[in-house]
Protein backbone atom coordinates (compact mmCIF):
# COMPACT_ATOMS: atom_id res chain seq x y z
CA UNK A 1 0.00 0.00 0.00
CA UNK A 2 2.89 2.25 1.01
CA UNK A 3 4.50 1.83 -2.67
CA UNK A 4 1.24 2.04 -4.25
CA UNK A 5 0.47 5.70 -2.75
CA UNK A 6 3.68 6.74 -3.47
CA UNK A 7 4.12 5.60 -7.01
CA UNK A 8 6.49 3.27 -6.35
CA UNK A 9 9.01 5.12 -4.53
CA UNK A 10 10.16 4.33 -1.38
CA UNK A 11 10.35 7.89 0.03
CA UNK A 12 13.17 8.91 2.53
CA UNK A 13 11.48 10.48 5.09
CA UNK A 14 7.98 10.16 6.12
CA UNK A 15 6.68 13.04 7.71
CA UNK A 16 4.72 13.04 10.32
CA UNK A 17 3.96 16.71 11.06
CA UNK A 18 5.34 20.13 11.36
CA UNK A 19 4.73 23.06 13.36
CA UNK A 20 5.44 26.40 13.53
CA UNK A 21 3.92 28.40 16.67
CA UNK A 22 4.47 32.00 17.51
CA UNK A 23 5.52 31.95 21.44
CA UNK A 24 6.51 35.80 22.92
CA UNK A 25 9.52 37.02 20.98
CA UNK A 26 10.36 34.05 18.78
CA UNK A 27 8.65 31.48 16.12
CA UNK A 28 9.07 27.84 17.23
CA UNK A 29 9.49 25.38 14.93
CA UNK A 30 9.15 21.59 15.51
CA UNK A 31 8.72 18.46 13.71
CA UNK A 32 8.58 14.38 13.43
CA UNK A 33 8.42 11.82 11.34
CA UNK A 34 7.23 8.26 11.16
CA UNK A 35 10.37 6.72 9.32
CA UNK A 36 13.79 7.68 7.95
CA UNK A 37 15.70 5.97 5.16
CA UNK A 38 19.33 7.13 4.66
CA UNK A 39 18.13 10.34 5.85
CA UNK A 40 20.82 13.01 5.49
CA UNK A 41 19.66 16.93 7.20
CA UNK A 42 16.79 19.23 7.44
CA UNK A 43 17.36 22.79 6.70
CA UNK A 44 14.65 24.71 8.05
CA UNK A 45 13.96 27.65 5.43
CA UNK A 46 11.79 31.25 5.49
CA UNK A 47 10.26 33.55 3.64
CA UNK A 48 8.25 36.49 4.26
CA UNK A 49 5.25 37.84 2.49
CA UNK A 50 4.91 40.52 0.66
CA UNK A 51 2.66 43.11 -1.10
CA UNK A 52 3.44 41.29 -4.43
CA UNK A 53 3.71 37.94 -3.82
CA UNK A 54 6.88 36.90 -1.24
CA UNK A 55 10.79 36.81 -0.74
CA UNK A 56 12.80 34.06 -1.83
CA UNK A 57 13.46 31.77 0.97
CA UNK A 58 16.89 31.28 2.57
CA UNK A 59 18.16 28.56 5.34
CA UNK A 60 17.74 29.89 8.98
CA UNK A 61 19.04 26.94 10.40
CA UNK A 62 20.23 23.24 9.41
CA UNK A 63 19.58 19.87 11.60
CA UNK A 64 20.59 16.66 11.62
CA UNK A 65 18.25 13.94 10.19
CA UNK A 66 18.02 10.13 12.40
CA UNK A 67 19.32 8.57 8.87
CA UNK A 68 17.92 4.90 9.14
CA UNK A 69 14.52 5.15 11.82
CA UNK A 70 11.55 3.15 11.48
CA UNK A 71 9.84 4.80 15.03
CA UNK A 72 8.47 8.20 15.56
CA UNK A 73 11.46 10.72 16.03
CA UNK A 74 11.01 14.35 16.88
CA UNK A 75 12.79 17.44 15.92
CA UNK A 76 12.94 21.06 17.71
CA UNK A 77 12.14 23.55 18.49
CA UNK A 78 14.28 25.79 16.44
CA UNK A 79 13.62 29.08 17.09
CA UNK A 80 13.20 31.98 14.99
CA UNK A 81 14.37 35.12 16.62
CA UNK A 82 14.53 37.58 13.30
CA UNK A 83 10.93 38.81 13.18
CA UNK A 84 9.05 41.85 13.57
CA UNK A 85 5.22 42.95 14.22
CA UNK A 86 3.19 43.48 11.34
CA UNK A 87 4.71 40.76 9.25
CA UNK A 88 3.98 37.53 7.75
CA UNK A 89 6.18 34.55 7.69
CA UNK A 90 6.76 31.44 5.46
CA UNK A 91 8.02 28.03 6.48
CA UNK A 92 9.00 25.23 5.20
CA UNK A 93 11.31 21.73 5.74
CA UNK A 94 14.27 20.90 2.78
CA UNK A 95 14.81 17.34 3.83
CA UNK A 96 18.11 15.98 2.10
CA UNK A 97 18.90 12.53 2.01
CA UNK A 98 22.45 10.69 1.52
CA UNK A 99 22.44 10.90 -2.09
CA UNK A 100 21.42 14.78 -2.04
CA UNK A 101 18.27 14.36 -3.10
CA UNK A 102 15.44 16.37 -1.35
CA UNK A 103 12.04 16.98 -1.20
CA UNK A 104 9.46 19.92 0.61
CA UNK A 105 7.30 20.07 3.13
CA UNK A 106 3.95 21.96 3.21
CA UNK A 107 4.67 25.70 4.18
CA UNK A 108 3.56 27.09 7.67
CA UNK A 109 2.35 30.74 7.32
CA UNK A 110 2.55 32.90 10.36
CA UNK A 111 1.04 36.77 11.00
CA UNK A 112 2.80 38.34 13.99
CA UNK A 113 1.18 41.49 15.35
CA UNK A 114 1.55 43.12 18.80
CA UNK A 115 -0.39 40.81 20.57
CA UNK A 116 0.09 37.72 19.19
CA UNK A 117 0.32 35.01 15.92
CA UNK A 118 -1.91 32.94 14.06
CA UNK A 119 -0.97 30.12 12.37
CA UNK A 120 -2.46 28.60 9.45
CA UNK A 121 -1.77 25.53 8.55
CA UNK A 122 -1.81 23.94 5.32
CA UNK A 123 -5.32 22.09 3.66
CA UNK A 124 -5.01 18.50 4.20
CA UNK A 125 -5.98 16.32 1.85
CA UNK A 126 -4.88 18.47 -0.96
CA UNK A 127 -5.99 18.04 -4.17
CA UNK A 128 -9.56 16.98 -2.45
CA UNK A 129 -12.25 15.36 -4.25
CA UNK A 130 -14.73 14.96 -1.16
CA UNK A 131 -13.53 16.42 2.33
CA UNK A 132 -10.58 18.57 3.76
CA UNK A 133 -9.90 20.10 6.52
CA UNK A 134 -8.31 23.18 7.43
CA UNK A 135 -6.32 23.66 10.67
CA UNK A 136 -4.92 26.63 12.40
CA UNK A 137 -4.01 28.24 15.75
CA UNK A 138 -4.74 31.23 17.25
CA UNK A 139 -2.41 33.04 19.92
CA UNK A 140 -5.26 35.29 21.17
CA UNK A 141 -9.04 34.79 20.93
CA UNK A 142 -10.98 36.66 17.97
CA UNK A 143 -13.90 36.73 15.45
CA UNK A 144 -13.18 34.66 12.85
CA UNK A 145 -14.24 34.12 9.47
CA UNK A 146 -12.81 31.02 6.66
CA UNK A 147 -14.43 31.48 3.56
CA UNK A 148 -13.93 29.69 0.08
CA UNK A 149 -13.08 31.40 -3.06
CA UNK A 150 -13.41 30.64 -6.53
CA UNK A 151 -10.72 32.11 -9.17
CA UNK A 152 -12.79 34.90 -10.48
CA UNK A 153 -13.39 36.11 -6.37
CA UNK A 154 -16.49 34.73 -5.78
CA UNK A 155 -17.26 33.05 -2.38
CA UNK A 156 -18.72 29.74 -3.02
CA UNK A 157 -18.89 28.58 1.10
CA UNK A 158 -18.18 30.44 4.17
CA UNK A 159 -17.46 27.53 6.72
CA UNK A 160 -16.27 29.90 10.18
CA UNK A 161 -18.16 32.84 10.74
CA UNK A 162 -17.67 32.93 15.16
CA UNK A 163 -15.67 34.20 17.84
CA UNK A 164 -13.20 31.83 18.80
CA UNK A 165 -10.27 31.14 21.94
CA UNK A 166 -7.16 30.65 21.72
CA UNK A 167 -5.80 27.63 21.00
CA UNK A 168 -6.20 25.07 17.50
CA UNK A 169 -9.17 25.18 15.33
CA UNK A 170 -10.21 23.68 12.34
CA UNK A 171 -12.51 24.26 9.21
CA UNK A 172 -13.55 21.44 7.28
CA UNK A 173 -13.94 21.90 3.30
CA UNK A 174 -16.54 19.99 1.48
CA UNK A 175 -15.99 19.49 -2.01
CA UNK A 176 -18.47 17.26 -3.18
CA UNK A 177 -20.36 19.71 -5.20
CA UNK A 178 -17.59 21.82 -6.46
CA UNK A 179 -15.76 21.72 -9.79
CA UNK A 180 -12.52 20.47 -10.48
CA UNK A 181 -10.33 23.94 -10.15
CA UNK A 182 -8.08 25.87 -7.89
CA UNK A 183 -10.05 27.86 -4.80
CA UNK A 184 -8.69 30.26 -2.24
CA UNK A 185 -9.55 29.95 1.26
CA UNK A 186 -9.71 32.61 3.39
CA UNK A 187 -9.09 33.21 6.76
CA UNK A 188 -9.74 36.90 8.57
CA UNK A 189 -9.38 37.16 12.20
CA UNK A 190 -10.48 40.57 13.51
CA UNK A 191 -8.84 42.07 10.13
CA UNK A 192 -5.56 40.59 10.07
CA UNK A 193 -6.17 37.91 6.84
CA UNK A 194 -4.24 34.96 5.71
CA UNK A 195 -4.75 32.84 2.69
CA UNK A 196 -4.02 29.64 1.27
CA UNK A 197 -5.32 27.44 -2.04
CA UNK A 198 -7.09 24.39 -2.22
CA UNK A 199 -7.09 21.81 -5.56
CA UNK A 200 -10.15 20.22 -6.33
CA UNK A 201 -9.75 17.07 -8.39
CA UNK A 202 -13.05 15.03 -9.44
Amino acid sequence: DFMQTHGGIIVPIELLDFTADHVANRVDLAWSTASEKNSSRFEVEKAQATETGRSLFTTIDEVAAAGNSGVTTHYGPVSDYDINNNNTYIYRLKMYDLDGEFEYSGEKVVTIDGNGGITLNAVVPNPVSNVSTLSYNLSNAGNVQVKLYDMRGSVVAELVNEYQTVGSHEATINATNLSSGTYRVVLSVDGKVLATNVNVVK
